[in-house]
């Protein structure tokens, strides 16, 4: 018996993307670029960009690597306009070498509440994923690969995240959508 429905790895999309994050304060801005590959025939690829703005209090930016799947999409062109990076998030990288042991304090108290929030994080997707798998409802699923780099501490809430989809390869051609 298959744990996936047929046909699911046609409607799946899988691949990286950059987040890149900067904030001054009040106000910044959220990005993400990246490629996705349908898993079921890999000669059909797609490039997207997202661009958030995000409020609160924060300063500093920083850059990370993502792994990113797009469920139950047959067609890549339905991504276009998805929510992505909208909602809240509380961030805290530093460079412990220039800040000594209290840097350290700091990050370890950070990463003990990371990975306490990654655990339940983790199963809340999970219940999501299978619920938009089993449902048919299209689904965005990110995951960082390995820890960001950058100076940056704060709390923000992003809004107006949506996929824009930049250029469609097939074995055939390529098309800018």
């Amino acid at each position: 018996m298959p744990i996936l429905p047929a046909g699911t790895l046609k409607r799946t999309w899988g691949g990286f993307a950059v987040r890149a994050s900067g904030q001054f304060v009040f106000a910044g801005k959220t990005s993400y670029s990246g490629a996705v590959w349908n898993l079921g025939n890999t000669d059909n690829r797609c490039t997207f960009v997202s661009r958030v703005s995000t409020f609160g209090l924060g300063l500093g930016g920083e850059v990370e690597l993502n792994l990113i799947f797009f469920f139950n999409l047959g067609i890549i062109a339905n991504a276009e306009g998805m929510d992505i990076g909208t909602g809240g998030s509380i961030g805290f990288s530093l460079p412990v070498t220039k800040l000594g042991t209290l840097g350290k304090t700091l990050q370890g108290t950070y990463k003990l509440y990371k990975s306490m929030s990654e655990y339940t994080d983790l199963l809340a997707t999970a219940a999501d994923a299978y619920k938009a798998v089993s449902t048919g409802k299209p689904y965005i699923y990110i995951a960082p690969v390995g820890s960001s780099v950058g100076v940056y501490a704060g709390a923000t809430y992003g809004v107006g995240g949506s996929v824009d989809l930049l250029n469609y390869e097939t074995a055939f051609g390529s098309t800018t959508l």
